[in-house]
């Protein structure tokens, strides 16, 4: 089963996405591995009973250098480290508030596949989406000692390490990921690599974007993929985001949707009191 890897903090601007993320994704054959900081907080425990019994959790340490957030965006890089993913299991990096909307990512399977250069002028590489095996992961990202021996082992000696040395090599800032995926990628060879390029509405809407930097048109057509509003669980947002789902899904029932909205606005209020 090919992979999604994503990531969250315990922020509400990501935590709550991370149950309807993983859905969709699995909609369209890709098993979802979230990487998020260790701790949790009761929200957290909602989210996980509202997610897919198949999303893997992977809880990685605090750093006394960089915020959660740096930390839970870098860690998909490393993924490579898992050793619950098979070598020849397909990774594809997405963002937990961007969910796919068609079957538009589901290709090439057997490549290194890296979308939407062209969105940034050919500078950095989007995160949002590289794809290709774990093996060529491990080469791309200079994994070749992330042998999968046992889970805790990976985690704390190999994800780790690997993960906050590559960090160190760069100025702390919100594009550290796109840093790191960038000179990787170009130090493996872009020409060994599968360009697929999305195209602009204007200077910089991807096509077939929903967007909520661009008016959220639900009824877009051709939609590939949607930015989520945020914070997702607030009135309009979220009756933006169910519009999307129900017309982009019409067959699918969603009243877990709607339920899990419920308990997680209820628990967020009771938890400020």
């Amino acid at each position: 089963m090919a992979k999604v890897i994503l990531s969250s903090t315990y922020d509400d601007d990501y935590l709550f996405y991370v149950p309807i993320t993983a859905w969709v994704w699995k909609y369209f054959g890709f098993d979802a591995v979230v990487f998020v900081p260790k701790g949790g907080t009761p929200l957290f425990k909602l989210v996980l009973d509202y997610t897919l019994s198949t999303t893997n959790f992977v809880y990685f340490e605090p750093s006394n250098v960089y915020s959660p957030a740096r930390l839970a965006q870098c860690s998909r890089l490393f993924a490579g480290c898992m050793d619950f993913i098979a070598e020849d299991e397909y990774c594809l990096l997405g963002d937990i508030d961007m969910i796919p909307l068609s079957d538009y990512f589901c290709r090439d399977f057997d490549k290194i596949n890296y979308f939407g250069h062209d969105l940034t002028g050919f500078e950095h590489i989007p995160m949002c989406y590289v794809g290709m095996t774990k093996q060529a992961w491990k080469s791309v990202m200079g994994l070749s000692q992330a042998n999968a021996v046992s889970a805790q082992p990976l985690l704390r000696a190999t994800f780790i390490d690997h993960m906050l040395r590559a960090m160190e090599q760069y100025t702390d800032n919100w594009g550290l990921d796109q840093d790191i995926l960038t000179d990787r990628m170009r130090g493996y060879g872009l020409e060994n690599c599968n360009a697929i390029p999305r195209g602009l509405h204007g200077p910089s809407h991807a096509i077939g974007r929903v967007d909520r930097s661009y008016g959220f048109d639900v009824w877009m057509e051709n939609p590939i993929d949607a930015h989520l509003p945020r914070p997702g669980f607030e009135e309009s947002s979220f009756a933006d985001i169910s519009a999307l789902l129900g017309r982009v899904f019409p067959s699918s029932d969603f009243r877990w949707l709607a339920e899990y909205r419920e308990k997680y606005v209820r628990s967020r209020s009771a938890s400020s009191l």
